[in-house]
């Protein structure tokens, strides 16, 4: 007489191997668990590189330029348009002693001693630098020379202001500072001298500007390295649940 299997509670004949995998082992891979390991890599990266500014120019870009202005840009404060003596200093410029004093009003230049607008709290670092420089009554007959100054009194010519043909005109001056003269650009100041080439010259200026563009942070780079870091890591997590079938 043949002995009758028994059957267990999971349809399974008693007495037999069961060879089949654990039941939570069987499961297909959810497919969301595969997008979403891949789709939250994804979206860390894509967040670091818009942070540093794109994966291949952000290795090259510069921080934004950043702009230092001794005076107010606003037409020497409300000229007439002649060169009658004007004085239209605000309390502010009345007062400083940065350059700001000189701006906004009339002047008689002494070839033997430059105007000197002094800039402060510049960057430590900076890869190029730019010199603007807006004034009036700038004849023919002088012309007015512009340098760089460093805080130890070194000096790098930047170049020449242009004339305005006549007392009247206005005129705006925009160099670049040679490379070789960017080291006189430090946290502790910098300076433009405008020299007369002669005494008794009559100018005016608005305004003074050194806009500098710093070097970039490493910062930058590193962002985008955990970028692909993360990609990495998503990946290798669905992989894991690919190859365990869990």
């Amino acid at each position: 007489m043949k002995r009758q299997l028994g059957v267990d509670e999971g349809g399974i004949a008693m007495g037999k191997k069961d060879d089949r995998a654990p039941t939570r082992c069987r499961r297909p891979v959810p497919r969301k668990i595969w997008q979403e390991g891949v789709s939250k890599a994804t979206v860390a990266f894509i967040a670091s590189a818009v942070s540093a500014g794109g994966v291949t120019g952000s290795l090259n870009k510069a921080q934004a330029d950043v702009i230092f202005t001794v005076g107010d840009e606003d037409n020497f404060g409300g000229w007439p348009g002649n060169f009658e003596p004007f004085d239209n200093r605000d309390a502010g410029e009345l007062v400083a002693t940065n350059g700001a004093q000189f701006t906004d009003r009339s002047l008689m230049l002494s070839g033997q001693f430059p105007i000197l607008f002094i800039f402060r709290g510049l960057p430590d670092e900076i890869q190029s630098a730019r010199v603007e420089i807006h004034a009036a009554g700038l004849d023919n007959t002088n012309s007015y020379g512009v340098s760089l100054v460093s805080d130890n009194l070194e000096t790098s010519v930047i170049g020449t202001m242009p004339t305005t043909g006549s007392f009247f005109g206005q005129t705006s001056f925009s160099g670049d500072v040679p490379s070789t003269a960017l080291h006189l650009i430090t946290a502790v100041s910098a300076a433009i001298a405008i020299t007369p080439a002669s005494n008794d010259s009559f100018a005016a200026f608005d305004f003074a500007r050194l806009v500098v563009s710093p070097i970039p942070e490493p910062g930058t780079f590193t962002l985008c390295l955990t970028g692909l870091a993360s990609i990495t890591a998503g990946l290798l997590v669905s992989r894991r649940y690919s190859s365990r079938g869990c």
